[in-house]
């Protein structure tokens, strides 16, 4: 019985004796990984979003990998790749090339249809996929645009144009948008204000009219005609010519609804109420074939209006 209890004794010992052992290879671990830390420049106690130094070797590896596949024509595996190796280590001294190859040599051969993909990762049925190129050029500018990347504009210009040609015209409204907020000295901010302009005023078309959107449209043809004048980043004689046009359809369209309103009011009886909305439509759109038709209208109006007193 003795020798059982001794026994049991110099178990739990020895399990005391190895805990404190496996406690300080921990220590002495993360003792080394400070000290590497530091000498590499890095916080020795990386925040939430800082790199860890194990991750730089687990990004170099994603990246040799991404190498390989791109090698291979595994275009879009390699873009998944680069991506994870990007993301193990944000401060990668490749990240500049490795973003530039994402965007011109994937995304944008995807988005053109330079690259084309088969069943199964196979050449059988090979056809372009452009949605893929949607993809990557949007989250990779999205996520690099404050690097100041030359690059960039040139990019997210295509990607919207891109939208704008195959009339996806809200797309294409969010792109440039983020194109003039993001790249304000680009050569492409010019024509991305006519080109927003451009996609506001096409969803306005028939059934789909929305007078804020068109107010939204007349407001970016009245800044691109501004940009123009001052012969800032690229524009053309057309599409000024283009958007004083636009600026006066809008005009029309818009005096028209004013006064469509208006006559609505009138043929209802409501004789105040078409007179208010009448008044406004020579005031705001002057010089309008709907101006004159509403002043006679108006004037029938306030003939009924003094019938009633």
């Amino acid at each position: 019985m003795r020798n059982v209890e001794l026994a049991l004794v110099r178990s739990n010992s020895s399990l005391r004796s190895e805990k404190r052992e496996e406690k300080m290879r921990k220590i002495l671990v993360l003792f080394i990984l400070a000290a590497c830390a530091a000498a590499a420049g890095c916080k020795s106690a990386p925040g939430e979003n800082e790199p860890v130094i194990e991750d730089r070797v687990a990004s170099q590896k994603a990246i040799d990998e991404a190498d390989i596949l791109f090698s291979k024509g595994k275009f879009y595996k390699a873009y998944q790749k680069y991506e994870e190796g990007l993301r193990l280590y944000v401060r990668n001294p490749r990240r500049e090339e490795i973003v530039k190859r994402e965007i011109e040599d994937i995304g944008l051969k995807f988005l053109d249809g330079t690259i084309k993909t088969g069943w199964f990762g196979t050449n059988l049925f090979r056809s372009a996929h452009p949605e893929l190129g949607v993809e990557i050029v949007r989250k990779v500018v999205l996520r690099s645009s404050k690097q100041g990347y030359a690059f960039l504009p040139d990019a997210q210009y295509k990607l919207a144009t891109y939208l704008f040609k195959n009339e996806r015209y809200e797309e294409a409204q969010r792109e440039f948008e983020f194109l003039i907020e993001n790249f304000k000295d680009s050569y492409w901010t010019t024509i991305s204000e006519f080109l927003l302009a451009e996609s506001f005023y096409l969803q306005n078309q028939g059934a789909r009219f929305d007078e804020g959107t068109l107010a939204d449209a007349q407001k970016h043809y009245e800044k691109f005609l501004e940009k123009a004048a001052g012969g800032v980043g690229r524009t053309d004689e057309k599409y000024v010519t283009q958007a004083r046009a636009r600026l006066e359809a809008i005009r029309n369209t818009m005096a028209e609804n004013q006064y469509l309103v208006g006559k609505d009011y009138f043929d209802h009886g409501r004789y105040r109420s078409a007179a208010y909305v009448l008044r406004r439509v020579p005031t705001q759109y002057p010089g309008t074939t709907w101006a004159d038709k509403a002043d006679q209208l108006l004037a029938k109006a306030q003939k009924k209006i003094d019938e009633e007193r």
